[in-house]
């Protein structure tokens, strides 16, 4: 019996000396506390803040910034909506807008601001392309050649965008992969256009045919 309680108040002895804490460790730590103690605290600024790759946070200020921009016109939309009061923009802002809406992929807000921009004498033809590539994705043949009517004639009128495929004929491959050529073609006869103008619109339709492009055969 004692020989056991020895060798038990020995292993109770040896696990004692096995948790202690390390005294040079533990200096070690206050050390090390002590440097960092003595160094002085930078003060906090956006300009010295580096989280993450420089362009990575180019990007989030990007992105910050045009969120703080739409969330400010939409609730001026909202209270202007509250008072009924119409809500007045040059035509440059309305087409600013709608970029930012395309951006944060807010089509719908986008395609308005657009549309609000038409309602300008701006000289643009950015709102008219942007429309008919949005009626495009969304399968309107009628509003999408009213707006490709538009585009080609300030293309024409500027001598540019004349090397195909071009924007009016991307768009086009997209209504003809939906509702096919054949009805591009008899939606084009149906409004009755002049000559010359449906001349032009066909022959962007025509590059689809030549090269079969997805929709060419119905």
């Amino acid at each position: 019996m004692p020989n056991g309680g020895g060798a038990g108040a020995a292993g109770g002895a040896g696990v004692r000396a096995l948790v202690e804490k390390p005294v040079q460790a533990a200096a070690d730590d206050k050390q090390d506390l002590g440097d960092l103690g003595s160094q002085p605290a930078e003060p906090f600024s956006f300009s010295n803040k580096r989280l993450c790759e420089r362009w990575l946070d180019n990007l989030f200020m990007v992105l910050y910034e045009d969120l703080r921009v739409w969330t400010i016109f939409r609730a001026e939309v909202a209270h202007f909506k509250t008072q009924h009061v119409a809500y007045r923009k040059t035509g440059l802002e309305w087409e600013i807008l709608g970029d930012l809406g395309l951006r944060l992929h807010h089509k719908e807000e986008a395609k308005e601001a657009y549309q609000r921009c038409l309602d300008s004498t701006r000289y643009s033809v950015k709102p008219w392309l942007k429309l008919m590539e949005m009626y495009a994705e969304e399968g309107d043949i009628t509003r999408s050649i009213q707006t490709a009517i538009r585009v080609s004639a300030y293309q024409y009128a500027e001598y540019t965008e004349m090397t195909y495929p071009t924007q009016i004929a991307r768009a086009f491959f997209k209504l003809g992969q939906i509702h096919g050529f054949a009805k591009i073609s008899f939606t084009l006869l149906s409004m009755g256009l002049p000559d010359p103008i449906l001349k032009i619109m066909e022959s962007y339709s025509q590059y689809g045919k030549v090269f079969k492009v997805e929709g060419y055969d119905f």
